[in-house]
């Protein structure tokens, strides 16, 4: 994240986790405290994609854990929509995978020259 992105730049973490945020001490415009399978509403897909448009972050970072320990709380499970738009319009810089959680860093082009 670091290497991808400026002080002051948005960083946006899917679904949404401060801590990404506060160690990195870049800012976020999301501030959905909680969203999962169970409780994102109908135009959650739609309305990220339009922030996304609107602020566009220097990085994305998806967390992919069974968040309610089901394959279908996986964010990319439940927000396909979203998560094929942050693939086709950012460049995935990293993939992480430890303790069942798999992450994501996605990296807007201009950020990640050369990379994809």
């Amino acid at each position: 994240v670091l290497g991808h992105s400026s002080p002051g730049e948005f960083v946006v973490c899917y679904p949404y986790s401060p801590t990404i945020n506060f160690m990195t001490d870049r800012p976020s415009y999301e501030y959905d405290l909680y969203v999962d399978d169970t409780v994102a509403g109908a135009d959650f897909q739609r309305s990220a994609i339009g922030r996304i448009g609107e602020h566009r972050p220097a990085a994305i970072v998806i967390d992919n854990r069974a968040i309610n320990r089901t394959e279908r709380s996986r964010f990319k499970n439940w927000a396909p929509e979203l998560t094929a738009h942050i693939a086709a319009n950012y460049r995935l810089v990293g993939r992480f995978d430890y303790g069942g959680r798999e992450i994501e860093i996605y990296a807007r082009p201009d950020k990640a020259p050369g990379e994809r």
